[in-house]
């Protein structure tokens, strides 16, 4: 999946709207500032889960961590879902059902290697069959796989601040 942010102009010299898309499709804002645009993503995103509470607010110069969010998740609904591969996402599910691969194997009708191969990212794109076989087992509809449901922010990650800490130690004096 993944996004890009882009700022097509129509006009030279004239600020246009801010477009950002992706495989999940495209989201459009009005034309803002780089500064106010990225003030609104670190709100949105912050309300997504994706980012921390305490994540800093976006300046001209120091934007990368709201950007790299971007990049790394896709607007679905009314909401930023950061971006996992199918093995992460099948192996939480897996584990949010406490089943053991033996038993979502079982309870789905696959071959218990099959599911370990999914799960280990060694067979990737599945078969619509068999991804209706693994929500069959885990007694979910087939949009967890593909959309918000199912999908819980992750738990604070304890290394950030000190990420944090050092990159503002890197910034270059005057900012």
């Amino acid at each position: 999946m993944g996004s890009q942010i882009l700022r097509p102009t129509t006009v030279k010299r004239q600020k246009g709207e801010w477009l950002i898309q992706g495989s999940w499709g495209r989201r459009r804002y009005a034309p803002l500032s780089k500064v106010t645009l990225y003030e609104q993503l670190r709100r949105e995103l912050i309300e997504s889960g994706v980012l921390p509470a305490d994540s800093p607010v976006p300046s001209n110069r120091y934007h990368d961590h709201v950007t790299m969010a971007v990049l790394r998740s896709s607007w679905i609904g009314d909401r930023w879902v950061p971006d996992e591969p199918f093995a992460a996402r099948l192996k939480k599910l897996r584990e949010q059902a406490n089943l053991t691969q033996e038993q979502l194997a079982q309870k789905s009708g696959l071959d218990v290697g099959t599911v370990r191969q999914l799960e280990q990212g060694t067979r990737t794109n599945p078969l619509w069959q068999t991804v209706s076989a693994l929500t069959r087992g885990l007694d979910k509809n087939v949009v967890v796989f593909v959309g918000t449901d199912g999908w819980q922010p992750p738990e604070p990650d304890q290394d950030w601040r000190r990420r944090q800490k050092q990159a503002s130690r890197t910034e270059p004096p005057g900012r």
